[in-house]
């Protein structure tokens, strides 16, 4: 398990890894292999199984603000999901996208975001920004960002097609013996400081799961018949316990 944090507004941000098993949510929802790695995980870091709200991804741009009466529930057709709620989990899967983890200063609300290429460039960032900020009523400079283990510039090829998505960003396109690889992180970086974020608030895990074969699962190294993927979320924890 990496990126355990609770900071002192209390918000735990988590992924799980590849020895924890797959926890992909589509598709599999039913399996039981499936649905025990995910409760053994959760219990193994002490949160609920109850208390999660998943997001049914579709790798698009719409981010949902939801609620107490969401718990265990998979939201349909969103690949962000945000809350102000102090007694439940959000959740996404990821297998080289980016998991992206917002929470304000106050911990007035927590947001996650399931960050493939196409919905980055599309505009979920910008839509979980304006979503949190407009639940909360916070300030740009009071929300934090940070991005979790993800396929790195090292491993991310794009194709011709693709690559013109990207041309508008700043030093996120690199050549390398013929081939264009493209640094999501930064991409996520430039979009956040656009809207408004502040610098030191944004914080960019390294870790490459491409590269990691034994720590992460990937789709793009493993080009698995069934994806695997881990399970990444966030969340308020009780100080009091």
């Amino acid at each position: 398990m990496t990126n355990f944090l609770i900071n002192s507004d209390g918000i735990r941000v988590f992924i799980s890894e590849k020895k924890d098993g797959s926890m992909k949510l589509l598709g599999d929802f039913e399996n039981e292999k499936i649905i025990k790695n995910r409760k053994k995980f959760f219990r193994k870091i002490g949160i609920n199984f109850e208390d999660i709200v998943l997001a049914d991804l579709v790798h698009g741009v719409n981010v949902k603000i939801v609620d107490i009466k969401d718990k265990g529930r998979i939201i349909k057709k969103t690949d962000g999901l945000i809350t102000k709620e102090k007694d439940i989990f959000l959740i996404v899967t990821v297998a080289d996208c980016l998991p992206i983890f917002l929470y304000t200063k106050n911990g007035k609300g927590v947001g996650i975001l399931h960050g493939g290429w196409r919905g980055i460039v599309g505009g979920i960032v910008e839509n979980g920004i304006a979503k949190l900020l407009d639940l909360t009523k916070c300030l740009p400079e009071e929300i934090f960002l940070k991005v979790g283990p993800s396929i790195g510039p090292c491993c991310f090829e794009v194709g011709e097609k693709a690559i013109e998505c990207f041309e508008k960003y700043q030093g996120v396109i690199e050549i390398r013996e013929g081939k264009k690889y493209v640094d999501l992180r930064k991409v996520v970086k430039q979009i956040a400081l656009q809207e408004g974020l502040l610098k030191d608030k944004v914080d960019i895990n390294c870790e490459c799961t491409s590269c990691l074969s034994k720590k992460y699962f990937s789709f793009r190294r493993d080009k698995p018949e069934k994806v695997q993927a881990m399970i990444a979320g966030i969340g308020f924890v009780n100080l009091k316990q």
